[in-house]
């Protein structure tokens, strides 16, 4: 996936660890700018909740579960706005033989890190083995998940430190399927931000459920990742997208398309009626057409018409017709 801002001068990847069981663990959305000598990690909570298209509400932890990649990143970058480029997807194998290239190194942590019930460092420095530092990257940590992330920041940077030093073992772990655009980030060296995407926990108790502060939702997606926001970072058409064939699964499918191109999925749904022949691309006011024209033309599909009713919640509908869905049989 990728954006439709021209010139794209930060590469974006949403790097994703998978337990033994399938689910999300750890989410990290990379932003790297070579040429600039910048980078940021920002660490997304699994337990975010997210608009799927079609779909409904869902965390991102259950969503990894049940959906196709695919969709996973359309919904991840439809809610931050922001372009994805790659996913690299790694697994206790891959963390496994990307650690074991440092036998050891050194982690400053701010508190004990307890892991499972068990303290597997002491705060203040400590020495790692290859073990220790992927079972607090992955492990279930009792500080909750922010504090997890502040381990797994401790755990990063020492391993970059520890890359730094020794090139040709930053060269073995590049050769580790999946190792690159975590490894690479080494290179950056005090240039690497780590952040947390803006979030509030609205869960209670022991059960964390986290939305997006959309207050803070913006500042922080173009003072991290500018060169990456869809749409160059102009406002973004309000897009609705329904059903006219029944097929399940074609809103996420025209969504794929649509977010990169700089539309922001807001409502999905089904048409009044199944059976419509042609996808309609409809815009309600004038500024809009050339908008609506874009989409028709990424889709491959359909016809453009003006809406005779405005509509107050969004610029954009899209109802998809048959001619899409035999085109994504081809």
């Amino acid at each position: 996936m990728g954006t439709a801002s021209g010139t794209q001068t930060m590469r974006t990847t949403l790097y994703l660890y998978r337990n033994a069981s399938g689910a999300i663990d750890l989410a990290m959305l990379i932003g790297a700018e070579p040429q600039n000598g910048r980078a940021t990690i920002a660490f997304i909570p699994v337990a975010i909740v997210l608009d799927v298209p079609s779909v409904g509400i869902r965390s991102l932890r259950s969503l990894a579960e049940s959906a196709a990649t695919s969709t996973l990143v359309t919904s991840v970058s439809n809610a931050l706005g922001i372009g994805i480029e790659t996913t690299v997807i790694v697994d206790d194998a891959t963390l496994n033989a990307m650690f074991a290239e440092s036998p050891s190194f050194r982690a400053e942590f701010t508190d004990n890190v307890r892991i499972d019930g068990s303290i597997l460092a002491r705060a203040g420095s400590s020495e790692l083995t290859a073990a220790t530092a992927v079972r607090i990257l992955t492990g279930s940590d009792t500080s909750g998940t922010l504090g997890h992330f502040a381990n797994v920041q401790s755990v990063l940077t020492g391993w970059f430190s520890a890359l730094r030093l020794d090139d040709a073992r930053a060269a073995r772990v590049a050769r580790v399927n999946g190792a690159p655009a975590l490894a690479g980030l080494a290179g950056f060296g005090d240039q690497l931000t780590f952040e947390t995407v803006p979030v509030s926990n609205a869960g209670s108790g022991r059960v964390e459920r986290f939305e997006l502060r959309a207050t803070d939702l913006a500042s922080f997606a173009m003072q991290h990742f500018g060169p990456a926001l869809l749409n160059g970072g102009s406002a973004r058409s309000r897009v609705e997208i329904l059903n006219g064939v029944g097929t399940e699964g074609l809103a996420q499918l025209v969504a794929d398309v649509i977010v990169p191109a700089g539309g922001a999925v807001v409502l999905t749904g089904n048409s009044v009626r199944f059976g419509q022949m042609t996808t309609e691309v409809v815009y309600y006011r004038d500024r809009d057409a050339p908008t609506a024209r874009n989409f028709a033309r990424i889709l491959g599909v359909g016809i453009v018409a003006r809406g005779a009713v405005s509509a107050a919640v969004v610029d954009i509908t899209i109802v998809i017709g048959r001619d899409f869905a035999n085109k994504r049989k081809r």
